[in-house]
């Protein structure tokens, strides 16, 4: 257990919830061949996290999430997010310009990522470094199919699977 978490803990402390400031988006934009839509803003006594979902050519997709007030000097290279009841695996690239860092979450397998959004009414965020981060967001199915539908017309090679259809080793991660 390391920073945020260590700090909560020895001084048995629990840290307040996130509050939704702006509520996600349902109207995608399109540029620099990135569909992007906005998932909301969250605030904790100042410290705020803003969050975009995107899906990029190579059905690379991913959340961006700028957190001013973040206290860390570094970021995890690696976090499970849970989308209501699914986790997904994302790899992070993250600056920081303390006190905000700004960090890119991303898997390859874009299905995951879209379809744990649309599924979700919640965001956790969960890591030794961060503690546990539980985002209010709402329902996000239509910021879910906001994405989808820009990434289905301005992203060819990002063709929605059929319904019903699962990528493969899919059950391995989610099982029911």
């Amino acid at each position: 257990m390391e920073g945020r978490a260590i700090l909560a803990d020895a001084l048995s402390y629990d840290l307040p919830a996130f509050t939704q400031v702006t509520a996600p988006s349902t109207t995608s934009q399109f540029k620099d061949d990135i569909c992007f839509v906005e998932a909301g803003e969250y605030d904790r006594h100042g410290e705020r996290i803003r969050l975009t979902v995107y899906q990029q050519r190579g059905r690379i997709a991913g959340i961006n999430i700028v957190w001013d007030g973040w206290p860390g000097p570094g970021f995890p290279r690696y976090l499970p997010i849970t989308f209501g009841e699914e986790t997904v695996p994302l790899m992070t690239e993250y600056s920081q310009e303390p006190p905000i860092t700004e960090a890119r979450l991303f898997n390859v397998n874009g299905w995951w990522v879209t379809d744990g959004i649309k599924r979700s009414t919640t965001i956790r965020i969960e890591n030794e470094d961060i503690g546990v981060i539980d985002l209010p967001t709402g329902d996000l199915y239509q910021t879910g199919m906001a994405l989808t539908d820009c990434a289905q017309k301005h992203l060819p090679e990002r063709q929605a699977a059929p319904a019903g259809d699962k990528p493969p080793n899919y059950d391995t991660f989610f099982p029911e």
